[in-house]
């Protein structure tokens, strides 16, 4: 299983997901997600098995 931390742009349609980048444990995953916050950039992260998506984390 991978953990995928994903930033996002607010578009006027809604949300825009750009530069996936893929970790190995949830612990690596979340270190990165909080570093975008420190920066103010916005990201989500979730586990995918295989390429499906199994649950989101905001």
């Amino acid at each position: 299983m991978v953990w995928v931390v994903t930033k996002k742009t607010k578009t006027k349609r809604g949300y825009r997901f750009y530069q996936k980048r893929s970790f190995d444990t949830w612990h690596k995953a979340r270190i990165y997600q909080q570093d975008l916050f420190n920066k103010g950039v916005n990201a989500e992260m979730w586990e995918e098995n295989g390429g499906i998506e199994i649950g989101k984390c905001k």
